[in-house]
């Protein structure tokens, strides 16, 4: 309710929330471990789990946006400290434990060969079976013969791709685990290398979104980011039903493609390979 508002004293913002990690930003407390950004609307919520911007006192670990204490405890290496040994893991494995690779094929399931799925499958069949038959109808009054009539129907109908009328649940199986290395290799890399490009996005519209752009592909520098799956266009939802049947705005595709787009503005191509994307097909079949 607090958030809510806030947000309408203090709109509109000059930044949208995707800019969230992109820009400095101005924090203003409204609430209790509550603070929100003037500049995108980007609401920070006090959580051990979520605040990094902490400054170490002798006894604790402050939020530097809310104030609130991270920690109570703070162990320091002293002279007298001789019972406690500290260790610090590297930050690069840190970043990698974040990665649930079980959760990022439960999203690719979903989207593939979930109950969900097959209901976005029979919704748009059953659309493109009532549209055929309204225009066979209406061809029925100008023509005599029930083969022109059906001929003129599918003239008239139009669609983006070709459907089949089964859900082929095994095909779609062999596919899922045929994306699922290459997102994951993907995704690990971004969290290790450019953490940066991640901010703001849950692994959720992470994996649509690269399951979306695997129709065709992404290459740049002669590199291979994720690779072509045409498949992917044939299995796929209809990206007009992700909103009703997955509560997933099609725009959030759009946007995990220009994270990407600024990965590739952002590094060089000798930076890139060094990345790992010139052997993405060998590494991510490991």
């Amino acid at each position: 309710m607090c958030e809510a508002v806030w947000r309408q004293l203090r709109r509109p913002f000059v930044m949208g929330l995707a800019c969230a990690g992109f820009h400095e930003c101005q924090w203003e407390v409204f609430d209790m471990g509550v603070a929100g950004c003037l500049t995108c609307g980007q609401v920070h919520q006090f959580s051990p789990a979520v605040c990094t911007q902490v400054v170490q006192t002798e006894d604790a670990s402050v939020c530097l946006i809310t104030g609130y204490c991270v920690h109570s405890h703070n162990l320091v290496a002293s002279e007298f400290n001789d019972t406690a040994m500290l260790r610090r893991k590297p930050a690069g494995v840190a970043k990698l434990l974040s990665l649930d690779f079980d959760e990022v094929d439960t999203h690719i399931r979903t989207l593939l060969t979930s109950a969900l799925s097959r209901a976005a499958h029979e919704l748009e069949i059953s659309k493109l079976v009532y549209k055929f038959r309204s225009h066979v109808a209406n061809s029925m009054a100008s023509q005599h013969c029930i083969f022109e009539s059906i001929a003129a129907g599918m003239r008239k109908t139009q669609t983006s791709r070709v459907l089949t009328s089964d859900f082929r649940l095994r095909e779609r199986k062999a596919l899922a685990a045929a994306v699922s290395p290459h997102i994951r290799f993907l995704i690990a890399l971004c969290i290790q290398r450019q953490p940066a490009m991640l901010r703001g996005l849950d692994t959720r519209t992470l994996v649509f979104g690269m399951l979306y752009l695997m129709r065709t592909g992404i290459c740049a520098h002669s590199l291979c980011l994720l690779p072509v799956q045409s498949k992917l266009v044939l299995l796929l939802p209809n990206e007009s039903y992700l909103a009703k049947i997955f509560c997933f705005k099609a725009k959030h595709i759009t946007e995990v493609e220009n994270r990407l787009k600024f990965l590739l503005r952002s590094c060089t191509s000798a930076e890139i390979e060094k990345m790992g994307f010139r052997d993405v097909d060998v590494l991510a079949s490991r």
